[in-house]
């Protein structure tokens, strides 16, 4: 009887201990593009977030290296993150340039092709997404904080990430509620 007790201790033990490891990091192939990136960085002391959109494998694997120095800066805790078109919340960590310094001095302006791991956020599903997308101070290329809170607003009212793309594409006609809708 106690051998059965102990096996039982063993499955039981083993079941909870699987559930603490954290969850297996999700490959590049498997979101749905086109995704949302949230980058924070820092400048001048001060933290500062951007949210565009990413159109394929190919552009998520690549970063200005303006933006790959200022993450790559210690002092930024929270890394970038990808929200795929499922609303599916993803950390992209381990963020390593595939080129070296005399690369990044020949080609300051260019794209710097990366590696990088993604793994799963904690929360994640639309209201998740629209949160951390509105609460970005940059949502494309406004000028003015007018236009910016416009398309703030219409985020928080998206259903799915389809429509959220949409709101964030600077090619996007945002409209004041209460106005015409402007002649095409």
């Amino acid at each position: 009887m106690k051998s059965v007790s102990a096996s039982a201790c063993a499955i039981i033990m083993s079941l909870l201990a699987g559930c603490s490891q954290p969850p297996a990091d999700v490959a590049v192939d498997s979101l749905v593009f086109p995704v949302v990136q949230i980058l924070r960085t820092s400048a001048a002391g001060q933290l500062s977030c951007h949210a565009r959109i990413v159109e394929g494998t190919a552009s998520l694997s690549k970063m200005r290296l303006e933006t790959y120095s200022k993450i790559s800066d210690r002092s930024i805790s929270d890394p970038p993150i990808v929200i795929d078109g499922t609303a599916k919340t993803l950390d992209m960590k381990n963020i390593i340039g595939e080129r070296g310094g005399l690369w990044m001095m020949v080609n300051p302006t260019g794209l710097m092709p990366i590696r990088f791991t993604l793994s799963p956020r904690r929360d994640t599903g639309i209201a998740v997404a629209r949160s951390l997308i509105s609460n970005c101070r940059y949502l494309g290329r406004d000028l003015d904080n007018e236009r910016t809170e416009l398309r703030r607003d219409q985020i928080r009212l998206a259903h799915d990430m389809a429509r959220i793309v949409e709101i964030l594409d600077d090619r996007y006609v945002l409209e004041k509620p209460g106005t015409p809708a402007p002649r095409r």
